[in-house]
């Protein structure tokens, strides 16, 4: 990943694999069925709190479903985005 550059990042979890895609092609998955952890200190993007480290970078877009989405909506998805932003 460089700087100055337009990347387009979604991970899904369909409580079976956790899969992640860069600018729409699959970069890694693997299986877990354990349940996600959640808590009530809300979603944190670009930053790990157990070591307070934070992604220096800039979030032009965030969107949470309540699924797994397919590689096919994931695709649309990077698609729709990239043209948004003049990509």
């Amino acid at each position: 990943i460089n700087d100055d550059k337009w990347y387009n990042i979604q991970v899904t979890y369909d409580q079976n694999n956790i899969v992640g895609y860069l600018n729409g092609v699959q970069t890694f998955s693997y299986a877990s069925t354990a349940p996600l952890d959640i808590t009530t200190t809300g979603i944190c993007i670009a930053k790990n709190p157990s070591f307070g480290r934070n992604l220096s970078c800039s979030v032009g877009s965030l969107s949470v479903y309540n699924r797994g989405l397919s590689a096919k909506e994931v695709l649309q998805n990077y698609n729709l985005q990239k043209t948004q932003f003049g990509i």
